[in-house]
């Protein structure tokens, strides 16, 4: 066991020695004393704990992009995302004359150009109306009690989430089509020619309830998109996705095609509803009663999944046995390698090209963003791949000054210090990209923990 002048000469040399590149058995290299007095060692045997995480609820609302439809897989079971919307009043509705004639009307929904699963299956789409007012949510309890937000909660209010949820009767309409997320056009859902007319109608009043926002939504709270089949989830530019209504009317003394547009309003409430159902996976048991299932228990595999708040735990359990190293000087680097388990990323469902590393604590939840090493910029891991030999090399992170803080505190370790593997922030609330890394104890794609390090001979 290291004395405390070794152990506080492990921190000061740590960050001089931090340029190493290689493994070098030359000491002289890192000015460190004569040479040949220090040597280089290398191990990657570190215990590395790695469990699947379920975050409790996750803000949908507010992030542009509504998502739709439903893709089943093997690993993580039938993921579905179904969009709840207000719509708005409109504007500069001229009074239709009395002798104004409804045509149709249809619901558009633009593609944003994302899309998850195989989309040459056929889709069916089912529109309802929605029965009651849009409420938003606050904080869960503890959340604020605590007073430590997860990364992604900005205020203490405002929110829907992934779990929300909005009453609804009417089906309005329904659409059976092969979705071409990167196309050009739109999904146009016919809606009842009655409610058409009935709005007509209303229009043509001096004083009707199109005249404000307020006085809309008491009559029409507001829609909801559901998939009752299909193989993928598409994207939606909240945006741009109206209501339109077409009807004729005379102008200049002439019949003249019309059209009315119910737009979505940037003072709207929208939000994705994303649920899974897991049945007869390793992970069945992930949820609001189960939040965390080890690796051992899901075939030494760990899952991340955007949109559910599906997370990678990363544990060093035993970090502090480093410094019983004989002659143990310095920490040079220390970085983390994770793979992707071969075969679980086909084409239809692509693993995601980047991740991020957050801290976390005994909670569980993404607190801070982990930074590249002595900086503040926050770190993020491309994939590799091996296209000669037809593997992937997987994803690495430079994590040498969370290791040796991890080292040095003793409280930190007792706290549950941990790191959280997901997707970027700018995908991880409107996306349902996922992936299966190989946890600690893999066969084949175990997750390494690579330390370089200078000891005394």
């Amino acid at each position: 066991m290291y004395t405390n002048m070794k152990r506080g000469l492990l921190w000061l040399v740590a960050p001089l020695a931090f340029a190493l590149a290689s493994c070098s058995s030359d000491g002289s290299t890192l000015g460190l004393g004569t040479e040949g007095d220090f040597n280089v060692g290398y191990l990657d045997t570190v215990t590395v704990r790695t469990s699947t995480v379920m975050l409790d609820s996750l803000p949908t609302s507010g992030t542009g992009t509504l998502m739709v439809g439903r893709y089943s897989d093997p690993k993580l079971g039938v993921t579905e995302s179904q969009i709840f919307m207000e719509m708005s009043n409109g504007t500069g509705w001229s009074q239709p004359s009395s002798k104004a004639t409804f045509d149709s009307m249809v619901l558009i929904l633009p593609y944003a150009g994302y899309y998850y699963g195989d989309t040459t299956g056929t889709t069916e789409l089912h529109v309802y109306q929605a029965s009651k007012a849009f409420t938003t949510y606050p904080l869960p309890l503890f959340w604020q009690y605590e007073g430590r937000r997860p990364y992604f909660i900005t205020s203490p209010s405002g929110y829907f989430f992934n779990s929300s949820h909005v009453d609804y009767t009417t089906e309005l309409g329904t659409i059976a089509f092969k979705p071409r997320p990167q196309g050009k056009d739109s999904i146009h859902i016919r809606l009842p020619d009655a409610l058409g007319k009935a709005w007509l109608e209303e229009a043509k009043k001096e004083t009707n309830y199109f005249a404000s926002l307020t006085t809309f939504l008491e009559r029409f709270r507001g829609i909801t998109v559901k998939a009752t089949s299909g193989s993928s989830i598409v994207g939606i530019t909240g945006a741009s996705v109206k209501i339109r209504l077409y009807y004729k009317d005379r102008v200049s003394e002439l019949v003249t095609q019309l059209k009315y547009e119910l737009p979505y309003s940037s003072t709207s409430f929208v939000f994705n509803r994303i649920t899974a159902d897991r049945t007869g996976t390793l992970l069945e048991n992930l949820g609001p009663a189960k939040k965390i299932i080890y690796s051992k228990d899901t075939d030494n595999e760990t899952y991340i999944q955007s949109g559910l708040g599906v997370l990678t735990k990363i544990e060093f359990p035993h970090i502090e046995s480093l410094l019983e190293i004989e002659g143990m000087m310095a920490v040079n680097d220390a970085t983390l390698t994770i793979e992707p388990v071969k075969k679980t990323f086909p084409v239809t469902t692509p693993i995601p090209p980047t991740l991020v590393l957050f801290r976390t604590d005994k909670s569980n939840q993404p607190l801070v963003a982990l930074t590249h090493d002595y900086t503040t910029e926050a770190q993020s891991a491309n994939i590799g791949f091996d296209n000669e030999f037809g593997t992937n090399s997987g994803y690495t992170f430079h994590i040498t000054e969370y290791v040796l803080a991890l080292m040095k505190s003793p409280q930190a370790r007792a706290n549950g210090t941990a790191l959280l593997l997901s997707t970027p922030l700018t995908n991880f609330l409107n996306t349902v990209n996922r992936a299966t890394l190989g946890g600690g104890e893999h066969p084949e794609y175990r997750m390494r923990l690579k330390i370089y390090y200078t000891y005394k001979k």
